[in-house]
């Protein structure tokens, strides 16, 4: 063992020891650390518990001193006045029920707390009791002192108005004995009530009125005048009697409340005061607990770590430290002069290194002091020269350089281009004022941080540090520091490097990298499933042509036809995202894919699913027509539409949208769209819009904040990113909290929509016998296109290699070859077909590819493959495409 340890490193043997040491420091640490967090989480829990319990009991006797008050204001106003009890009980009622409210909103902030006991918010007391007791309590109070107002004002109270009315009608009836004496025996009755406020008084008082109505109308002794006059008044002071019942009844319903809200929040006030005396007692417990464990853990740890340290520091002691001390005293003779001194203790490790380094440190200075002397003169004169290079190479660097008087903070050196770097037009202006100055103008406030900062931390790097120009726009710059002697001063120096226009670049170049990188890795992806696929695809729908009808085998068949459509649109998915898809071009109407894409099963079965989701169409007239893909058009609008549908939670709306747009100069640049008409498709919903931190990556493959297989595979928005590079289009986005908008811009075209042709019937897909080449190196795929060709009626060779299908051709031609692109090991499609066209000038070929319209497709095409289709197909599409090659010279040339 002592042996093994002498051969060690010493960086080894002290990463060991301390390594050991370090692992018990770190277990105390630990230990302490989690008990102190377990103490002071229990502290925290007391604290929060007796602050509930506090505010709780201060609510309570809130609201009993609110009542009390409310209730001494209807006691004393009748003797001492309105505006005197108003003064002396409601305006205090009206602050302790505030006093209530802002207690339980505190309430409410303390239980969001994450050290609040998880049982008070669960505890079946609905915080929000407090507060809509309170103000209500508060506007009951309110109005119940407003309708007492009405009653007793002496200005212009009912009570004022109803002596005004009797005394009237006493003037004006007095005259007449019959109708007098019913007049005083209804006012009889309205006093009785308004003395009991016995609502029964005011109903015979309202019986006699109309008696006494009926007797004035019949006495034929007074004037008419006087009858009207008498009759209005007895209307009026019937609509004032009326009023004062009506604003009594409501005083009582007012009264009736308060002992409602007062039943209402005093069990929630005990159950949190009991809650939060439980809460306490708990945490008490916790810490006992707690500090007894962490005692006796941190005792045993620390025993250990004694003894081993005892032990450490004996083992390096004998093996380190001694070599260290010889080696120390001789640097010290050679400190004091003495060149001639030589270390001992050579050694294996690295402290024998060391000694014969230092060894052959002080031979080499021997022989270099006797140099010295001859070249300081040289470098004197080489010093000269580099000052006048130097100071040419500041003044005409495009790097700012800033020196600063480290002690009175005075510029003493700017270059041009720090001035240009700020907005100044000459450096002087710099060094003309000191710091102060310019830091009231804010400008040069950050530069003077950053100095002291790189200073006190002894960094002398800082990258991408925002500035402020002399205009207010803000630049970004890397700022190298240093110290140095400038015309006999300490001073600080800054070396700026405008990185504005890198960091922009850098963020465009690491996003295209990014999605370049994982496009290439999707569609390599892609075309390996598209191989796997074809059988799953292609199988069952030959396995459907043979069976009867009412086979038990035509459903399972189905669902694996259907399985394997659905894993194709994946993989097309990820095609797309690969650019470069195969998707023939057509003119087509935005309008019209929009209109078909909504009448379409996909998206009935999507809408069935977000029932409470309205679609609706905003569609322009005279909308411009573009040349694309309508399926991935389509595709994008599908996309997009189940983005919005996932974004809306509740109730919502979704409005597809078209118009025609003009593209001016400088805009849309960075997608590569010229100045000119454009469509713009858009798809805005009403939901919870995009996160700032997500709107950089939502177009990224396989970047979702949904479920994964469940709300998609976050393809969706990269197809549609994708596939708007491929239409040489441009994608913008709008989004807030009240919803987002995704705007497609397509290029316009001034082509006129293709006159549609009849669809071709299964039946006219059918060959006459004619001779095809299929050459593919999986087998499986030359097993599926000779079941289909040969179901087609249609004569089939099938080979496995680029060289075996020249070979086939050298002996017979063929009517169509069926080629495939990437072929390994040997030919591939191009080098095949191109020394096939050798043999056969002119001859017909139907590329078939897995994965997309690649240069070396293009180039097939150029050079007379017309056709294209992709795997996995279906009997109809490879009938299609075969039926279509073969006749194209019947048809016109190429489609």
């Amino acid at each position: 063992m002592s042996r093994f340890w002498k051969k060690l490193r010493i960086t080894t043997k002290f990463t060991i020891s301390f390594g050991l040491l370090f692992l018990l420091l770190v277990m105390i640490a630990g230990t302490g650390y989690l008990a102190l967090r377990s103490v002071h989480s229990a502290e925290e829990s007391i604290r929060i518990s007796d602050e509930i319990k506090d505010i709780v009991l201060e609510m309570e006797r809130a609201m009993e001193k609110a009542r009390r008050l409310h209730g001494d204001f209807f006691l004393h106003y009748p003797l001492i006045g309105f505006a005197r009890a108003h003064d002396l009980y409601a305006y205090q009622s009206a602050q302790q029920i505030e006093r209530v409210i802002q207690n339980s909103s505190r309430l409410k902030e303390i239980l969001k707390n994450p050290g609040t006991s998880a049982l008070l918010p669960q505890n079946h007391v609905d915080l929000n009791l407090y507060i809509s007791s309170a103000k209500r309590f508060s506007n009951t109070s309110a109005e119940s002192i407003q309708l007492i107002k009405e009653l007793t004002d002496p200005m212009n109270g009912l009570e004022t108005l109803y002596e005004n009315t009797t005394t009237a009608l006493q003037t004006a009836i007095a005259g007449y004995a019959y109708p007098n004496k019913l007049l005083e025996e209804m006012l009889s009755f309205s006093k009785d009530y308004l003395i009991s406020r016995q609502r029964h008084s005011m109903q015979l008082s309202f019986n006699i009125l109309a008696t006494l109505r009926k007797a004035i109308d019949d006495a034929s002794s007074m004037p008419a005048g006087e009858k009207k006059n008498l009759l209005d008044l007895l209307i009026q002071w019937q609509e004032t009697a009326e009023k004062i019942l009506m604003i009594d009844t409501n005083i009582k319903s007012k009264i009736n409340d308060f002992s409602l809200q007062a039943e209402a929040t005093d069990p929630a006030a005990a159950a949190l005061i009991r809650q939060a005396d439980e809460d306490v007692r708990t945490a008490q417990s916790r810490i006992s607990q707690a500090h007894d464990v962490a005692v006796i853990i941190m005792a045993m740890i620390t025993l250990t770590g004694l003894l081993l340290t005892v032990v450490i520091a004996r083992i390096l002691h004998n093996s380190i430290t001694r070599n260290i001390i010889d080696l120390t005293r001789s640097a010290g003779e050679f400190d004091k002069g003495n060149m001639n001194v030589a270390a001992g203790g050579e050694g294996p490790d690295e402290v024998g290194q060391l000694a014969r380094t230092f060894n052959l440190m002080a031979a080499r200075i021997r022989e270099l002091v006797d140099n010295l002397e001859g070249k300081v003169a040289e470098r004197t004169a080489e010093l000269t020269e580099s000052e006048k290079r130097f100071r040419a190479i500041i003044e005409n660097t495009s790097q700012g350089i800033l020196i600063a008087d480290k002690e009175n903070r005075k510029f003493l050196y700017a270059n041009p281009a720090i001035a240009r770097m700020f907005g100044y037009g000459s450096p002087e202006y710099l060094t003309a004022e000191d710091f102060a100055d310019l830091n009231r103008k804010g400008i040069l406030q950050p530069v003077r941080s950053i100095f002291k900062r790189m200073a006190e931390e002894e960094r002398r790097f800082l990258s991408d540090i925002p500035l402020l120009r002399k205009d207010r726009t803000t630049f970004y710059a890397d700022i190298i520091s240093g110290e140095l002697n400038f015309a006999g001063h300490a001073c600080l120096v800054g070396f700026f490097l405008d990185t504005t226009e890198r960091r922009n670049l850098q963020g465009q170049l690491e996003r295209a990298r990014k999605m370049e990188a994982i496009g290439l890795l999707a569609g390599g992806v892609a075309h390996d499933l598209n191989n796997i696929l074809s059988g799953i695809v292609s199988y069952p729908e030959l396995l459907l042509l043979q069976l009867p009808a009412d086979s038990a085998l035509r459903r399972p068949l189905n669902a694996i036809h259907e399985s394997g459509q659905r894993a194709a649109a994946v993989v097309s998915d990820l095609l797309t995202v690969a650019r470069g898809v195969a998707g023939a071009r057509e003119i087509a109407d935005v309008n019209q894919l929009i209109l078909e894409y909504l009448a379409s099963p996909e998206h009935c079965q999507i809408q069935s699913s977000h029932v409470h989701i309205t679609c609706k169409t905003d569609l322009a007239p005279g909308l411009a027509h573009i040349s694309c893909s309508p399926i991935h058009i389509k595709k994008c609008i599908l996309n997009l539409m189940i983005n919005a549908m996932e974004a809306i939670k509740d109730a919502g709306c979704i409005t597809v949208s078209t118009r025609n747009r003009e593209i001016a100069g400088g805009e849309f640049t960075h997608a590569g769209m010229s100045p000119g008409q454009s469509v713009v498709l858009t798809v805005a919903d009403t939901g919870h819009g995009i996160k700032k931190e997500d709107l950089d990556h939502i177009f990224e493959p396989f970047y979702t904040k949904k479920v994964m297989g469940k709300s998609g595979t976050g393809l969706g928005l990269a197809v549609v990113w994708s596939s708007m590079q491929d239409h040489d289009g441009a994608i913008t986005v709008e989004t807030s909290e009240r919803g987002t908008a995704f705007h497609l811009h397509f290029p316009a075209t001034d082509q006129q929509l293709p006159a549609k042709y009849a669809q071709t019937t299964f039946m006219e897909l059918r060959g006459g016998g004619e001779k095809i080449l299929v050459v593919d190196d999986e087998p499986q795929q030359l097993d599926i296109a000779g079941h289909i060709l040969r179901t087609l009626n249609y004569s089939v060779h099938c080979v496995g290699s680029g060289e075996a299908a020249i070979a086939s051709m050298k002996k017979d031609r063929a009517d169509l070859i069926l080629l495939d692109m990437i072929m390994a090991p040997g030919l591939d499609g191009l080098q095949t077909f191109s020394q096939i066209l050798q043999l056969h000038p002119g001859q017909k070929a139907l590329i078939v590819s897995g994965f997309a319209e690649s240069s070396c497709v293009q180039a097939a095409q150029a050079l007379g493959a017309r056709g294209f289709i992709k795997k996995p197909y279906s009997i109809e599409q490879l009938g299609r495409a075969v039926h279509n090659e073969l006749r194209r010279e019947e048809t016109g040339g190429s489609r």
